[in-house]
């Protein structure tokens, strides 16, 4: 024998035990006797609705060896207990695990593919709604109110996400798959903040300090009149009647009574202006709080020859 020979024939002798645990593996096998029995008392609870006792059972069988028949029949189980996730991994592993002789892997098979239909119709998805900025008060549909960043299960389909935030408002919609977790994001720009604002009223002044402003004012004004007018007008019609008398002009007389009138005005106006600003200091000094005012305090009096203010301390 060639050395070709040789080591063709070792090769052949190596794949040989691999050839055969393939060959093995790819037959059916059958469940044990207690596997069986186990199976058949999870097909009663299952029958009875019993569902989590039918899941306990089929467990218990698959704890005693691996069978693609069990998976598949679990997977049903906690479909009908309302564990879609579960149940769609066990459809999984039903495709992967050893097969039995009844029903065939190509059945087995067939039923996975009708149980996944039914997960798609009635198994829920979920959303998680990311909220920008996180006080974004969010709800679903016409629901109430979810918590930002926690995943809510939902029907499959389309649904709308409303978010409020200060009276501003934003709705999306998400499509929502079986199964599968989606993830919406609502942003709402925060509405500029408003400061408070008060509106303060000027400062008023109070009736005895205005009054007497406006009193010591006028009269102030009045006497600078006053002066202006004995100055300019009174001075200039005395130099004109004293010269006529001087000269024996025949107008003195006249000028005398026009000197007289305005004199006598003069004279009103100083005691005018003068009692009007005696009686704003006075309304100023009481509203210093130097003492309380009373009405007895000031007395106005007049007489033909003048006028003035008494007052009592």
């Amino acid at each position: 024998m060639s050395w070709r020979s040789a080591t063709a024939a070792s090769v052949l002798l190596l794949l040989l035990p691999g050839l055969g645990q393939a060959q093995r593996a790819s037959e059916p096998i059958a469940p044990t006797r207690i596997q069986t029995e186990l199976y058949r008392r999870a097909f009663d609870a299952f029958g009875a609705r019993d569902y989590s006792r039918a899941i306990d059972l089929l467990r218990s069988a698959l704890a005693l060896g691996d069978r693609n028949i069990f998976h598949l029949s679990l997977g049903r189980a906690l479909f009908h207990a309302g564990r879609c996730a579960g149940a769609d991994e066990e459809l999984d592993r039903a495709l992967s695990a050893p097969a039995v002789a009844e029903p065939p892997a190509e059945e087995v098979a067939r039923r996975v593919a009708a149980y996944r239909q039914d997960l798609r119709a009635r198994c829920p998805g979920s959303v998680v709604v990311s909220c920008e900025p996180a006080s974004i008060r969010a709800r679903i549909d016409d629901g109430p109110p979810v918590t930002c960043g926690e995943p809510v299960s939902l029907p499959p389909g389309e649904h709308v996400i409303h978010g409020e935030l200060d009276g501003r408002t934003l709705s999306q919609r998400v499509a929502v798959e079986p199964l599968a977790r989606s993830t919406l994001v609502l942003r709402i720009e925060a509405a500029p903040r408003q400061i408070a604002t008060r509106r303060v009223p000027p400062p008023t002044m109070p009736a005895l300090r205005r009054w007497g402003w406006i009193l010591a004012v006028n009269g102030a004004a009045v006497l600078a009149a006053t002066v202006l007018v004995d100055v300019a007008v009174l001075g200039s019609e005395i130099d004109g009647f004293e010269r006529a008398v001087r000269d024996g002009d025949p107008v003195a007389g006249d000028l005398k009574e026009r000197v007289d009138v305005i004199q006598a005005v003069v004279i009103g106006a100083y005691a005018v202006g003068g009692l009007l600003v005696a009686t704003g200091g006075l309304f100023l000094v009481l509203d210093s709080g130097a003492r309380p005012a009373r009405a007895q305090d000031v007395e106005a009096w007049w007489a033909p020859d003048g006028a003035g203010l008494r007052l009592r301390f």
